[in-house]
């Protein structure tokens, strides 16, 4: 039973990941084309205050706390 769950949290760590960097590639798509329409320096730096939230790696810091020891 114990393996099983932490099969279930390696499982949701993937996915947490892979879910990550998809937002992370939309937002940088985001700042490319509204760099590309318009010159306005506020809104760009803005929008990358944002897309820090999906750093991958912020994010695996989050996810990846130490888990405490099962006690037997």
């Amino acid at each position: 039973k114990q393996h099983n769950f932490h099969r279930e949290v390696q499982e949701h760590r993937e996915e947490q990941e892979i879910a990550s960097q998809i937002q992370a590639n939309q937002a940088l798509s985001t700042i490319v084309e509204q760099e590309e329409e318009e010159e306005e320096e506020e809104e760009n730096y803005a929008v990358l205050d944002y897309l820090d939230d999906y750093n991958p790696m912020n994010t695996l810091i989050i996810i990846d706390l130490p888990w405490p020891q099962a006690s037997e």
